[in-house]
């Protein structure tokens, strides 16, 4: 079990903040740092979900895995296969759509906003650029 001055994670000597070996966020109290420690979040912890916040850098990121994902699929030649296959190039589909539609609202509640603006024409362009609400807001905490 670490001492209350050290990181639960390295077992590095720390005080009360981010430790400076694993990131683990550190706060102190007279019951236990083991319960009162939570990780920093990582980039696409939770790909697929479409609760939380994410920054810019990771909506750019899921923004050129989806393009580079699709552009794969693009150089299959659906008018040499046959039928059956039309049904498995579509199940190929669906998981880059959910997760650019997922990474989309996670943006969307960054800004403040419902994940239902991502529908507005062009407001995708607008997420790549815009900033985020710096301090929390109902869809939780600033992922920075």
């Amino acid at each position: 079990m670490p001492t209350k001055d050290q990181c639960i994670d390295c077992k590095h000597r720390t005080t009360m903040g981010d430790c400076a070996i694993s990131g683990t966020y550190i706060k102190y109290d007279d019951v236990s740092c083991i319960r009162q420690t939570k990780r920093k979040k990582r980039m696409f912890e939770q790909p697929f979900s479409f609760k939380g916040r994410i920054r810019r850098t990771e909506y750019w990121l899921s923004s050129l895995v989806y393009v580079i994902y699709c552009s794969f699929l693009g150089l299959i030649d659906l008018d040499n296969l046959e039928q059956q296959y039309h049904v498995l190039f579509l199940l190929l589909c669906l998981p880059a759509v959910w997760f650019m539609i997922a990474q989309g609202a996670k943006r969307c509640h960054d800004r403040g906003n419902s994940g239902w603006y991502q529908i507005i024409p062009f407001y995708g362009l607008w997420m790549l650029f815009a900033k985020g609400d710096k301090k929390s807001n109902r869809y939780g905490e600033s992922p920075k």
